[in-house]
This record gives C-alpha cells, sequence and structure tokens, in this order.
C-alpha cells in the first residue's frame, strides 16, 4: 500500500566524493538514492531517540564477555577444590590419618 502522507521536498549539496559513496551504497542495497537517504535520515533519527537494536557485533561481544565470565568462574572453583583438597590432605598427613597406610595396614595382617 503506497504511502499517502504529503511530503516535503529538501535539497541536498553533496561534493562529487559524497555523491559517489550515496551512489555506491545505495546500488549495492539495491534501492534509490531518494530511498537510501531517507532510511539513512531514519536510522540516524533512531540513534538521536536512543530507540535502536544493538548490532550484532555488539551482542556478540556481550555474550563473548559474559562466557569468559563464566569460564573463569568455573575455573576458580576448580582451583579452590583443588587447594581445599590438598590442604585436607596434607592436614591428614601430619594428624597421622592416611587412607594408603590403613591399606597397607590391612594387606599385611
Amino acid at each position: 500500500m503506497p504511502d499517502t502522507r504529503p511530503r516535503r521536498r529538501v535539497s541536498v549539496r553533496l561534493t562529487e566524493d559524497e555523491y559517489q559513496r550515496v551512489l555506491y551504497w545505495a546500488q549495492r542495497h539495491d534501492l534509490t538514492i531518494d530511498r537510501y537517504l531517507y532510511d539513512a535520515l531514519e536510522t540516524r533519527i533512531a540513534i538521536e531517540n536512543h530507540d535502536y537494536d544493538l548490532d550484532t557485533a555488539e551482542v556478540q561481544r556481550v555474550n563473548q564477555l559474559t562466557e569468559a565470565v563464566q569460564a573463569l568462574t568455573k575455573s576458580q572453583e576448580s582451583l579452590e577444590r583443588v587447594v581445599t583438597s590438598g590442604f585436607d590432605t596434607l592436614i591428614g598427613l601430619t594428624n597421622g590419618d592416611n587412607y594408603l597406610a590403613d591399606l597397607d595396614e590391612r594387606s599385611v595382617k
């Protein structure tokens, strides 16, 4: 359904380089220059209003950082278990408790 809202004409002055860039991107997106400039204007206004979705790259980076923090947390928990277990073993040895010694005594009898 065509848009029937009233329109106003706006004139834009571009350097040759700017015009070539607009033409390139309009053609790349298979749009007319008018449509490309309209879409660019709408995008800019959405950004000014803070009404836009995060780009895929930004979302991927946040997810990557979240996964890195989760991996560090798991690694820290593993290290904590190893250190605790090691100290428990050392304390047990200093107290004379050793599950290996119990096995040796049973096999000697």
